[in-house]
């Protein structure tokens, strides 16, 4: 379904606002409110970025922006008859395989990048365009690991190949790689499986970004968590036979204790979620004054995978920033969930100014 207007004698098309599809997360209906679960079709309204169920339309809402009387009408794709069968397209986040333009602002988009796009089709919408209304979960966790590593792993091949031309694959094949390339993998794998647990339990309250990158730096965020309480900022470490404790603080010191992980002084991850909490601060300063806030409470975190807390583990906090593990911070965001911040606006400022890595 698709209009025209003449425009110095030239007919210009503009696309429908509303395409009907089906959706890849649960959302909420703006209409009767009911939930429309994953997989089932709805209508999207571009203009407004809402979804409605098929019982309730979007013939109103939609006729409503175009200044016209409800009418019903069908809502095929752009370029669809209504009788054509695949009338619905399912998105899926990831790379995309080509390169093309947004199909909600037009903005050109890199064979790569990371989009919402139609596997069977070239219909595709860039993350700033996806309403994190009905999405609660966006990012590919532990990407920026996943491709550090591959980039380590192809030079130390590269170089053992070069140094032995004849004997380098089999040097490779009966020797490991070396502890920096393999400490990317087990990073990797940390945040892959700390996201999935995340996104488990995202939803209207909690919304997650994963693997965000840094303005103007190599380094990335491994996880947001906006809540109605405030922002989480969300660092994962996997280690394996590594104890985490505090140590330095006495009875009579006043020294702040320090953070050790397996025996080693390792305060640099402290400082690094530091990094990270203030870069989303200023991220979130204009935010916070448009709506009267001096700030918006943002908070670091490091979560450890497979660590050793002791016998009787409980959270603790080191220079301002909470340590524990992920079963315990995911507690502790789900029973942030009755905050009155706007949740989702915060979410999708967070992900236009933070891309994903």
């Amino acid at each position: 379904m698709a209009c025209s207007a003449d425009w110095g004698g030239e007919v210009l098309s503009t696309p429908s606002p509303v395409k009907t599809m089906r959706l890849r997360y649960d959302g909420t209906c703006a209409g009767c409110g009911g939930t429309v679960s994953a997989g089932e079709t709805a209508h999207y309204l571009r203009a407004v970025k809402t979804v409605r169920c098929l019982s309730c339309g979007p013939e109103a809402e939609a006729a409503a922006q175009a200044g016209a009387a409800p009418q019903p009408v069908e809502t095929p794709l752009p370029g669809h008859s209504p009788s054509t069968e695949d009338a619905t397209v399912e998105l899926v986040q990831g790379e995309l395989p080509r390169s093309g333009a947004c199909d909600d602002c037009g903005r050109r988009l890199r064979r790569g990048s990371d989009a919402l796009f139609a596997p069977t089709g070239r219909a595709m919408l860039c993350l700033e365009c996806v309403t994190l209304d009905t999405v609660h979960s966006l990012g590919v966790a532990g990407g920026g690991a996943r491709r550090e590593h591959d980039t380590r792993r192809q030079r130390h091949h590269t170089r053992v190949r070069t140094a032995h031309p004849r004997l380098g694959g089999l040097i490779l094949a009966l020797r490991d790689d070396p502890a920096h390339v393999r400490a990317w993998q087990t990073g990797a794998v940390g945040e892959e499986d700390f996201g999935r647990c995340l996104s488990g339990i995202a939803g209207d309250h909690l919304k997650v970004l994963h693997d965000r990158k840094l303005p103007r730096s190599a380094a990335n965020i491994d996880h947001l968590a906006v809540t109605g309480q405030g922002v989480w900022v969300l660092d994962a470490k996997r280690y394996k036979g590594g104890r985490v404790e505090t140590r330095g603080q006495g009875v009579f010191s006043r020294r702040s204790p320090d953070l050790f992980v397996g025996g080693r002084n390792q305060m640099k991850f402290v400082e690094g979620v530091h990094r990270q909490v203030e870069v989303v601060r200023q991220v979130l300063a204009p935010f916070a004054a448009e709506h009267g806030l001096a700030e918006l409470p943002v908070r670091g975190a490091l979560v450890f995978i497979n660590a050793e807390f002791g016998l009787f583990p409980s959270p603790f906090a080191v220079d301002g920033v909470w340590v524990g593990w992920g079963k315990a911070i995911r507690k502790r965001l789900a029973s942030q969930g009755s905050g009155a911040l706007p949740v989702a606006d915060i979410a999708k400022l967070l992900a236009r100014h933070l891309r994903a890595g």
